[in-house]
């Protein structure tokens, strides 16, 4: 027990805050009766329950540790005037005033009896006590009663609003006149009677630069900048070298903005107080603010290397290294904190998260941070940067539902949250929420003031998008794009957003206002410019494709220089060019991209992997979009998309087995037990009982199966994961989507169209959905239902479903538009004979008899 004693008071000195706990843990359980050691050890705990990361388990730890050393020390005065603070500050403020009666008590005992205490100390720990007794009064909601003791020990009349002329205290505590001016400004509103209390204080206190702070923090408060800066002036005149004078300037001249100013006073801080970790954090913070990363890191390094227990400084440097993306440095960082802090602590759990979001490793930083989050339950401000970053997860996992939820969650708890509304509104773009998403990211707009609004792209960015696509999708007579210009305009003003990137956004709104020649003359000149930019080039060849053809796109990727023809978003623009091409040619091209992309990055390449693949199996060659996607998962073997669209791949060439193995992966990349993985297990055990159901006779349509056991099992099986996974994620559509397959599978076809509603209704605008509920509500002879979701898919989303649209139009007796619709459903050459028997007994109901005959002869011959 002596050895872990011993080492405990050693690493305290050492600075090694966490360990020293831990070992002083282990000796007061080995020697419970010595107090004056679990007295030291209490206050190592306050220590830990009073920094600002603590959480709601340091407090009552610290709080328990505290009361049991008191009690084991009752004539620690120290102890227990420690205790009462702590209690206050954790608003257990009827508890401290128990604590502080018995010190008040033993105060007015004799001298003789207060332990050989000078006078002078009596005095000053009463005025104190008084005063923490005032403050107790305060947080257990009797504010009457602590203006009253506050207002004794400055000597005031609170009835007459006035200092007596006479039996004033010979002496008052500056803190008891800034309590008693907080009380009669928030409690009683009187903020000229507050005022006057602190214009008293700096007559009777003038020489004391803590009634000038006081004066500063409110002239501050008021909004009085240039009454703040006479106060501090004046604080500063009285002790230039009084830290917390100096830290006060500090503090105002970022509030007004002026950060030159801001770093010339924290430069002389870190040169007057070496060990003052204020003074490092101040500097730094000036310096991060300004964007000057590369100049912080010295500071926080100088910072660490004087104050190595001080693990606040910790912190900011390896927030300043992630910034930068030193991630060896950071890492190194992180285990630092982790000596001080301890492995299980919150912040370093925080700072480990990341670490691997910065590394691209988000299922990773995703579990990560789900277990830190029940650690930080108890610090707000912890709780939000675990959420933050969560839903960077969320959003790179393409889990735009839990990625909706998770910043929601935040704007409950924070709804100023500028990054929780922004993370929100792409989560509601992601899931083709547009609408929404359009309406919650002018609302952040117009928040912000308009210098501000270009430096932040996770707003401006999409906000642009959907002012261009809402613009697109109106009649070309209803359209305003004076929001589009006005944003474009605000933007090329700021500067932040580089020439080339702005020719960019400016050629896409062209295209959308059907201006395509414009738009080429615009990114022909960007590509002048910024010829060593592929992202041009790749706009460039882009709109060559789409507005003129593959001749004109690969005309343009002829014209871009050597250096760059093998960048993945030009091979990605090749890749689409040969998918239109001949058969043979498109084969020859792609197989060219292929063996390019084999000298790229292992990111590089998967994508241009991922790109080729869906068009080789398009086209067919089931054996070449495999082993792309193979290749694409070597390159990337932790990319959880690229494992999906594997199973995706499996599921469509009815592959089973491929389909086993791709879950297996998903398995190991995101847990047996997630959502994800369970969801997959489903899809497979489906594509088992397809294939199971496909050698069976058919049977009426819409009738619920007769399902042999071994189909039904696995039917059953599917269910039952996706109720597990349901339960886990509720707002992802996908689950619904499986479970309508599953009562399509037994002929539920009523259960399968509510299934695919929920679907849409919890956030799934995605066509292929919607035109799949139309088809079964068409099916089912459910007309106007089908119409009614057919509108939701917007005019350019209805091609392909004339057919539903011209049966309801002619039931409604719309007959000439039922033709209309009818007629461009059907191709002109169409040799399919049942299409045109379709046509021909529409045309008859329509009463377009001879239509109809020239019609049917066609499906005759």
């Amino acid at each position: 027990a002596g050895t872990k004693l011993e080492l405990a008071r050693k690493r305290l000195e050492e600075g090694k805050v966490a360990d020293a706990t831990s070992l002083f843990s282990q000796y007061v359980k080995l020697r419970p009766n010595d107090d004056k050691a679990f007295a030291e050890y209490s206050k190592l705990l306050l220590g830990r329950a009073t920094s600002p990361d603590a959480t709601r388990n340091d407090v009552a730890r610290a709080f328990n540790a505290l009361e049991t050393a008191v009690r084991s020390n009752p004539e620690d005065d120290d102890l227990r005037l420690h205790l009462a603070e702590f209690q206050l500050r954790v608003g257990r403020a009827t508890d401290a005033r128990e604590h502080l009666v018995v010190l008040a008590e033993r105060l007015e005992a004799p001298p003789a009896d207060a332990a050989g205490q000078p006078p002078t100390d009596r005095e000053a720990r009463g005025r104190r006590v008084g005063f923490l007794r005032a403050t107790s009064y305060l947080g257990s909601g009797e504010f009457e009663e602590a203006a009253r003791i506050a207002a004794r020990l400055v000597g005031y009349d609170l009835d007459r609003r006035a200092f007596q002329e006479t039996d004033r205290p010979a002496k008052a505590d500056t803190d008891a006149f800034v309590l008693l001016a907080a009380i009669l400004k928030e409690r009683y509103e009187a903020a000229a009677d507050a005022r006057g209390v602190l214009e008293e204080l700096v007559k009777q206190r003038g020489d004391d630069p803590r009634a000038w702070l006081a004066m500063t923090s409110w002239y501050r408060e008021q909004g009085d900048k240039e009454r703040a800066e006479a106060a501090i002036t004046k604080a500063i005149e009285l002790a230039p070298d009084d830290p917390d004078c100096v830290f006060a300037e500090f503090e105002l001249a970022p509030a007004g903005r002026d950060l030159d100013r801001a770093r010339a006073i924290a430069e002389r801080a870190v040169k007057l107080f070496p060990d003052e970790e204020r003074a490092y954090r101040g500097l730094a913070a000036v310096l991060m603010e300004r964007g000057e990363l590369a100049a912080a890191e010295p500071v926080l390094l100088e910072g660490v290397e004087r104050l190595p227990g001080r693990a606040s400084l910790q912190l900011m440097l390896t927030d300043a290294l992630l910034q930068q993306n030193k991630l060896i440095e950071a890492g190194q960082a992180i285990a630092r904190i982790g000596e001080l802090y301890g492995a299980t602590s919150g912040p370093v759990g925080i700072l480990e998260a990341r670490l691997l979001v910065a590394e691209g490793r988000w299922t990773e930083a995703k579990a990560k941070l789900e277990q830190v989050r029940p650690v930080v339950l108890g610090n707000g401000e912890l709780v939000r940067q675990v959420d933050l970053y969560l839903g960077q997860c969320h959003a790179q996992l393409n889990e735009y539902d839990a990625q909706l939820e998770v910043n929601r969650r935040i704007l409950h708890e924070a709804p100023d949250s500028l990054a929780a509304r922004a993370g929100a509104a792409q989560a509601l773009v992601s899931s083709g929420k547009t609408a929404e998403a359009l309406e919650e990211l002018e609302t952040i707009a117009a928040a912000l003031p308009e210098n501000l609004l270009p430096t932040i792209p996770q707003v401006w960015y999409p906000l642009l998008q959907l002012r261009i696509a809402s613009q697109a999708d109106l009649p070309a007579a209803d359209r305003d794009w004076s929001g589009v210009e006005r944003l474009l305009e605000i933007l090329t003003a700021a500067g932040t957003v580089p020439p080339a990137q702005l020719a960019l956004l400016r050629a896409e709104a062209l295209v959308r206002r059907d201006e395509p020649q414009a738009a080429r003359d615009l990114l022909e000149a960007a590509s002048a410019d910024a010829a060593d930019d592929p992202q041009v080039w790749a706009s460039l060849a882009t709109l060559a494709l789409r507005s003129e053809g593959p001749e004109a796109a690969t005309g343009v990727l002829k014209r871009v220089p050597d250096a760059l023809k093998d960048d993945a978003a030009l091979l990605v623009i090749e890749t689409r060019i040969a998918a239109g091409l001949p058969a043979d040619e498109a084969r020859t091209g792609l197989e060219s991209i292929e063996a390019r992309a084999g000298s790229l990055a292992p990111a590089a390449a998967a994508r241009v992997y991922a790109a080729v693949a869906p068009i080789r199996l398009a086209a067919g060659e089931r054996e070449a979009a495999t082993r792309l996607w193979e290749k694409a998962a070597a390159a990337m073997p932790d990319d959880l998309a690229i494992r999906e669209a594997m199973l995706d791949t499996a599921i469509l060439t009815e592959n089973p087995e491929a389909a086993r193995a791709a879950t297996t992966e998903i398995a190991r990349i995101v847990g047996a037990g997630s959502a994800r993985s369970r969801v997959a297990e489903a899809s497979v055990k489906l594509l088992e009982a397809r294939q199971l159901l496909a050698k069976l006779a058919p049977q009426e349509s819409g009738q619920p199966r007769d399902l042999p056991d071994d189909v039904g099992n696995l039917l059953d099986q599917a269910r039952n994961l996706l109720v597990e996974a349901e339960s886990e994620r509720a707002g992802w559509g996908q689950i619904q989507v499986l479970f309508a397959d599953v009562e399509g599978l037994r002929g539920n076809q009523s259960a399968a169209i509510d299934r695919l509603r929920r679907a849409v209704t919890i956030g799934t605008d995605n066509p292929a959905i919607v035109r799949r509920l139309v088809a079964l509500l068409y099916s089912e002879n459910r007309l106007e239902e089908a119409q009614e979701a057919m509108a939701s898919l917007g005019a350019g989303g209805t091609q392909g479903l004339e057919r539903i649209s011209a049966e309801v139009e002619l039931r409604a007796g719309k007959f000439d538009d039922a033709v209309a619709l009818a007629e461009r459903s059907v191709a002109g050459d169409t040799q399919n004979h049942e299409d045109l028997l379709w046509l021909g007994q529409l045309l008859i109901r329509s009463g377009k008899i001879e239509r109809a005959g020239e019609i049917l002869e066609r499906a005759t011959e």
